[in-house]
């Protein structure tokens, strides 16, 4: 019941008790995210943990992977902690309402976190969509990459299997693929996202070639 989660929860009667954060004891891009974001709203959070994808908690419990945190979380009484939502959805946690940059308390969703990806988004989309000033956005929200070779003629790779590489991420792309996100609890990517990212898959080459 800290007077600052009153104040922003006035019709809740919270209890007195210990909050106990529990955090990742691996390096993840899920922290790396919570930081970034925390960052950004936070300078105490910015100029003591910072960012990155493992930083140095002084207080709390870690857990190993989205699993352990969830685990810990779930056994320890006034536990918080942060994990994949794709994680939080699938075990049926509970999971706060954060504030964005417009003031509005957000439940994170996959309408709530693709909103976070409605503005500008670089070429090569290297970036972090945290605190989105987009309305309805979860300000926790980011991307996954795949990170592959530009020229795919590495290590004896063959062409039919660049081809093959080619062929998957253009399906990750179409709209079957996108349409099973939400099954697995991951939200889709918007148009200019897909767009931007198909652009990037033409840049691919074999022996200096472009990939059919």
């Amino acid at each position: 019941n800290d007077s600052l989660i009153q104040a922003i929860n006035p019709d809740v009667t919270l209890p007195t008790k210990k909050i106990t954060p529990v955090f990742r004891s691996d390096g993840s891009g899920t922290t790396a995210i919570f930081a970034n974001y925390l960052s950004k709203v936070s300078p105490t959070w910015k100029d003591t943990l910072g960012e990155g994808t493992a930083l140095n908690f002084t207080v709390g419990v870690g857990g190993k992977g989205n699993p352990g945190v969830a685990g810990t979380v779930a056994v320890t009484d006034g536990a918080i902690g942060y994990i994949g939502s794709e994680y939080a959805f699938s075990l049926g946690l509970s999971i706060a309402s954060i504030q964005n940059s417009k003031g509005e308390f957000i439940q994170p969703n996959t309408a709530s976190i693709s909103a976070a990806a409605q503005g500008d988004i670089p070429a090569d989309t290297r970036v972090m969509i945290t605190n989105s000033e987009a309305t309805g956005s979860y300000p926790i929200s980011g991307f996954t990459w795949i990170v592959v070779y530009k020229e795919q003629a590495y290590a004896n790779r063959s062409i039919e299997k660049a081809e093959a590489t080619v062929e998957l991420l253009h399906f990750l792309l179409s709209e079957k693929a996108q349409s099973l996100t939400e099954t697995v609890h991951y939200a889709p990517l918007s148009e200019a996202v897909i767009a931007l990212t198909k652009a990037n898959i033409k840049k691919m080459t074999y022996q200096g070639n472009p990939i059919e």
